[in-house]
């Protein structure tokens, strides 16, 4: 089940002001999908927003990893992601992509002892990436790690215990305050998911707060940073069991996931799989299911004033649907991904700008041979 629903969907808010676009001169944006290509293995491409044209295109194969999932990180000129699969023991890689030269190459290989099936994105903090994988370590509950990309030393910090603070983690680490934050998919008191803390100062993972279904269950992807709390969405529960957006005060002295809003696997859509987005002080996000044609919505929400509004229904059909992932922000417009429609069904890039509500189509992914865009997010390219 896991497998099927899968989603590492990543925020640029961690590290950004919400609000934040990256002042970059560059118009190439970079994503990854989790199947096609040459090897069948994946496909890691550049977009350029300017031309509508697929810039660059690279292939994954068993070696450098397979079934890419989350997104990528920039340091020293190179690029750097996860592969759920694939190396020498079929546990997932740590992959290395150089622009210059278009390649991708494993860098580490996981082997289930020190981590299985990394999922999400790489986090940079104090020159090292900083990870999560869903299963392997201890209990096989997944694990967290940190990765020296000079001296590709990785080491496990801590292993998750499924009713001591959850199990399966999901998406990236949002760095707040001096310690890191994440979600898992199940585990905690109730085991429909819990929301985790690991202080890197003392290497000390602790659950914080447990999902039980009416404050959401089974949460995907990762937690952004908002006017000093921490903000995440559900992929069920909540009032209709369809999904919710929730917040989290990490001060507070009783902690706990809040419902801010139920979605209601109708007009509203249903099922969300990926992270929020900020923009103007409104919250932005894709819902996978459900909508007017139940192929997802896009959907944008005033938590404050407690206001949502349906800002664009996806078809299934040419313009793509069922969105797995994230909107990025990139010129005062937002970019994303689908998992199903457009030509072959294999999954659309579109555009989307908040300020008119114009959707369009850019490009089919089968035109690179690529497919199942479902669970990865576009990033800007860095120089």
């Amino acid at each position: 089940m896991l497998k099927t629903l899968l989603v590492s969907l990543i925020s640029l808010a961690t590290f950004f002001e919400p609000n934040e676009q990256l002042k970059s001169k560059t118009t190439l944006l970079y994503g990854v999908t989790s199947d096609g290509g040459v090897h069948k293995a994946g496909v890691l491409y550049g977009y350029d927003v300017n031309k509508n044209t697929f810039a660059k295109v690279a292939y994954f194969d068993s070696t450098t990893g397979k079934a890419p999932y989350g997104s990528l990180a920039f340091y020293k000129g190179k690029y750097y992601g996860m592969c759920r699969e694939g190396g020498s023991s079929d546990h997932g890689t740590i992959y290395e992509y150089n622009p210059a030269t278009n390649k991708i190459s494993a860098k580490f290989l996981f082997d289930g002892e020190n981590g299985n099936h990394p999922l999400g994105k790489l986090v940079l903090h104090d020159n090292k990436f900083w990870g999560l994988t869903q299963s392997g370590g201890k209990d096989n509950a997944g694990v967290i790690f940190q990765w020296n990309p000079e001296t590709n030393e990785c080491i496990t910090k801590a292993s998750f215990e499924e009713k001591v603070n959850g199990r399966a983690p999901m998406g990236q680490l949002t760095f707040f305050e001096g310690k890191f934050y994440g979600l898992t998919y199940i585990g905690g008191r109730s085991s429909k998911g819990a929301i985790f803390s690991f202080d890197p100062m003392s290497n000390t993972l602790a659950l914080e707060a447990s999902f039980s279904g009416d404050n959401g269950r089974t949460p995907y992807g990762s937690l952004i940073v908002y006017k000093d709390q921490l903000y995440g969405t559900c992929y069920k529960g909540g009032k209709y069991d369809q999904g919710c957006v929730f917040s989290f005060n990490p001060k507070a002295d009783y902690k706990f996931a809040e419902v801010e809003r139920s979605l209601d696997g109708k007009e509203l859509g249903g099922v969300p799989m990926g992270n929020i987005s900020i923009y103007n002080d409104k919250m932005y996000m894709l819902t996978n299911g459900y909508g007017r044609r139940n192929c997802g919505v896009i959907l944008q929400l005033d938590v404050f004033n407690d206001l949502i509004e349906v800002k664009y229904n996806f078809d299934c059909k040419a313009n793509g649907g069922s969105p797995y992932g994230t909107l990025t922000l990139f010129n005062n417009k937002f970019y994303g991904t689908t998992g199903e429609g457009g030509l072959d069904a294999g999954g659309v890039l579109f555009e989307w700008d908040p300020t008119t509500n114009t959707y369009t189509k850019k490009l089919d992914f089968s035109s690179i041979g690529a497919k199942d865009a479902k669970y990865a997010e576009l990033v800007f390219a860095t120089k």
